[in-house]
């Protein structure tokens, strides 16, 4: 009973570590194909921005989907 708990555990993460690197990529696809005109009017460190973004959004939505989907099966 305890492996099946751990091997749907070890699923759920699998899962939400490839859903977000895809994501990931596909985000920076699409600041990639922002014309040139859109990063100079930017005043702050553009660069920094598109890392934050990606690191804090990716980390949200990657921890929800390993803790929390698991969990709703408990329900």
């Amino acid at each position: 009973m305890c492996f099946c708990y751990f091997a749907e555990g070890v699923c759920w993460t699998r899962t939400a570590e490839r859903q977000t690197s895809r994501m990931r990529i596909e985000y920076l696809k699409s600041v990639l194909r922002q014309e040139v005109g859109f990063f100079d009017k930017q005043t702050d460190s553009t660069t920094f921005q598109v890392i934050a973004t990606i690191t804090s959004d990716a980390q949200t939505i990657q921890d929800t989907i390993a803790d929390k989907v698991c969990m709703l099966n408990y329900l």
